[in-house]
């Protein structure tokens, strides 16, 4: 089990050589996943989602880019641990690391409860207007 007591211990966190990671497979198969998880994501909203340009555009930028920036990261930084690498696997690194994606995740959330109905709301506005607005006549050739 892990001693989340050591998080507060400064040398714990920045030891150059951290040493073994003890399950690397784990987190490669973890972050290999979420990195499969937002390539999923970009094709349902690329092909099955035709109704919503607002969803659309919500999936495959921010959720799409979120997904991807996590995968990579952690695979990029897991990498690092296991080759050894001395300063880019400091424990630190990985800690950073997850709070930049518990703020980016802080983001999406915020994004989704206050502006996402706002910009769903005027798309559907436009879709009302767009109904009943004349359609434009296909040119006919005579010649």
């Amino acid at each position: 089990m892990f001693d989340f007591s050591k998080l507060s211990d400064i040398k714990f966190l920045t030891d150059s050589n951290p040493g073994a990671l003890a399950s690397k497979n784990l987190f490669l198969l973890v972050f290999d996943l979420i990195i499969l998880l937002a390539v999923l994501v970009w094709v349902a909203a690329h092909f099955l989602i035709k109704n919503s340009r607002i969803v659309r555009r919500f999936l495959k930028t921010k959720v799409f880019y979120l997904l991807l920036t996590l995968g990579l990261g952690g695979l990029i930084l897991t990498a690092f641990r296991i080759a050894g690498a001395t300063f880019l696997s400091m424990r630190l690194l990985f800690l950073i690391f997850l709070f930049a994606i518990l703020a980016w995740a802080i983001y999406l959330i915020f994004y989704l409860i206050v502006t996402f109905p706002k910009e769903y709301e005027i798309e559907l506005d436009q879709k009302r207007r767009e109904k009943y607005l004349p359609k434009k006549r296909k040119k006919i050739n005579y010649g």
